[in-house]
């Protein structure tokens, strides 16, 4: 397993509410789930559920900044 093979499993691993969403979402959108081309992520995008500042939380609890 490559280093970003073992990135990509840790993200999934963390993100399952995003995963849904995502399997959800590329149902009715096109472009990957995504509403704008630019906004396509691999192997998915985070969903977001809030932000305060400089950071954004995700719907499984994942902050970023």
């Amino acid at each position: 397993m490559t280093h970003e093979d073992s990135l990509v499993s840790e993200y999934v691993r963390t993100h399952p509410k995003c995963a849904d969403l995502h399997g959800r979402a590329t149902q009715v959108f096109p472009a990957a789930g995504a509403t704008h081309i630019a906004r396509v992520l691999d192997p998915f995008r985070p969903f977001v559920t809030h932000a305060e500042g400089s950071r954004k939380w995700d719907v499984d609890g994942n902050e970023y900044i």
